[in-house]
């Protein structure tokens, strides 16, 4: 076997036991001249709140490293202990309890029952034990994966992003000590399995879950541009053509870790300037300016107040707009509100040609919901 394993580290430092290990672990299919050496003495630990990514090539023993740590397959010799339980002195009974009660899977086919609705699908694992989901999480759940409006759609009806999320919320829903993601993004196209690679990483944050996912398509690196200067983006794909957001509590719940140095939610709205009908987002300027890199050329985003608009270099030209020009910005509810122009900028790949203050969307946006959530990361 021959993978890497990359890791995202989400535990405070001075963590102890890991969530997870390996030891020594071997895995031989067969016998004999046809026997094949899956795993060959490989040992790992994965730590409580830490996605890790584990890659390699075709064949390198990917699947079968999560198989055997998530209790799916056993070790021919070493040992896999989850916390302080070593799965091979488990019986099955033994091994399908711990796997229901510790333990969610996420595949690559997602694996969804067609006649069950998103949220019959979520509670599978609960309704098979006989319990029921702690009163509000499977609220939480549906909110902070940005499908709150899909519980009651079969997955022929959802996409295939949502389909992700539904089942990362059914191996939630147990608060399981570990998740595992076998290949999750394979089914994906590039821009959906970047948004299910930061959400997996922003799910390990707020849950302090550990992660362990193999042959993530999007690297956590590859969601940075240019426009970005926070860590990671947590995103609910609504800004490309999706639908929902999340509550606002997950950037709240991010914001409180202690490995967390900023963050901002972002909110985007369709309004009319200018006569036309245009898409803009809206930010809480002081939280977004140190993690947005937008090339201002005038003003300064972080001091940009609630009755104040930041125009692109782009449309201000186009429409003859000068510091301190105002804006007239009518919304879907046929509200009307001047605005200042306080700030220009030069790169809207991110943000399109106008950024609202958080102020706007909170009064006149449809929807109290972050399409995006920035997570920068304190030093360290």
């Amino acid at each position: 076997m021959n993978v890497t394993m990359a890791s995202e580290q989400a535990a405070p430092t001075g963590a102890t036991a890991p969530a997870a290990r390996i030891v020594n672990g071997v895995k031989v299919y067969g016998a004999g001249v046809t026997a094949v050496r899956a795993l060959d003495g490989v040992s790992a630990d994965f730590g409580a709140g830490q996605f890790t990514a584990v890659m390699g090539p075709s064949g390198s023993g990917k699947s079968t490293t999560l198989h055997c740590l998530a209790g799916l397959d056993r070790l021919t010799s070493g040992q896999v202990l989850l916390g302080d339980v070593d799965l091979g002195t488990l019986d099955d009974k033994g091994m399908t309890l711990l796997r229901r009660e510790r333990i969610g899977f996420v595949s690559q086919a997602f694996n969804l029952i067609p006649t069950l609705t998103a949220r019959e699908n979520i509670l599978l694992p609960l309704t098979l034990g006989g319990k029921k989901a702690a009163r509000g999480w499977l609220r939480e759940l549906a909110r902070t994966l940005g499908i709150a409006d899909r519980l009651g759609h079969r997955p022929a009806e959802l996409s295939g992003g949502q389909q992700q999320r539904v089942a990362t919320a059914r191996a939630l829903v147990t608060r399981p000590d570990l998740i595992f993601a076998d290949e999750p993004t394979g089914n994906l196209d590039s821009r959906s399995a970047v948004t299910a690679a930061a959400l997996m990483v922003g799910v390990t944050l707020v849950s302090l879950t550990a992660i362990v996912a193999s042959s993530v398509k999007a690297s956590v690196g590859s969601i940075i541009d240019s426009a970005i200067r926070a860590d990671f983006v947590v995103s609910s794909g609504s800004a490309l053509g999706g639908s929902g957001g999340f509550s606002p509590r997950l950037e709240r719940s991010l914001a409180t870790l202690p490995q967390v140095r900023a963050t901002a939610g972002i909110r985007s709205g369709m309004v009319k300037i200018a006569g036309q009908v245009t898409s803009v987002v809206a930010i809480d300027p002081a939280q977004a300016g140190p993690l947005f890199n937008l090339g201002i050329t005038r003003g300064r985003l972080g001091r940009m107040t609630a009755r104040g608009i930041a125009v692109s270099k782009q449309a201000a030209a186009s429409e003859h707009l000068a510091l301190g020009s105002p804006v007239r910005v009518t919304f879907a509810s046929n509200a009307s509100k001047t605005y200042a122009m306080q700030v220009i900028y030069s790169v809207r790949d991110l943000t399109g040609d106008y950024i609202l203050p958080l102020a706007a969307a909170r009064a006149y946006f449809p929807q109290a919901l972050d399409v995006d959530v920035f997570v920068k990361l304190a030093p360290g």
